[in-house]
């Protein structure tokens, strides 16, 4: 049998309208790249530490008909916001390229 926690379109990184990513550190201050295809994500034992504790997770529109906004949340728990240019996030975007540790620039996400 087959289990599955993430449905399928989720798991494939689009639901929704939007897409999604989660990066975590790797041992160079970076993220470890998405993996290719069905392959898992390379380890970094280096990075373990850091990867316990740290992570951003991003939700981006597929294409402009379904929203203007990106999402990011990291292991603070806040959902921030910024407005969408057509452009996938870079793992950083939301510290505005001030890398793991630095604070959020995004505005805290208010639901309307």
């Amino acid at each position: 049998p087959v289990v599955s926690l993430i449905p399928a379109d989720l798991a494939a990184g689009t639901a929704g309208g939007y897409r999604y990513a989660v990066f975590l550190p790797n041992a160079d201050g970076g993220a470890l790249a998405e993996p290719d295809g069905s392959d898992v994500r390379p380890k970094d034992a280096k990075a373990a530490d850091a990867q316990e504790g740290m992570w951003i997770a991003y939700a981006w529109p597929a294409n402009a008909k379904t929203g203007a906004k990106m999402f990011a949340m990291t292991e603070d728990g806040q959902i921030r916001s910024a407005t969408y240019l057509g452009e996938d996030p870079r793992w950083d975007d939301v510290f505005n390229g001030g890398g793991w540790g630095a604070d959020p620039g995004w505005d805290p996400y208010e639901a309307p």
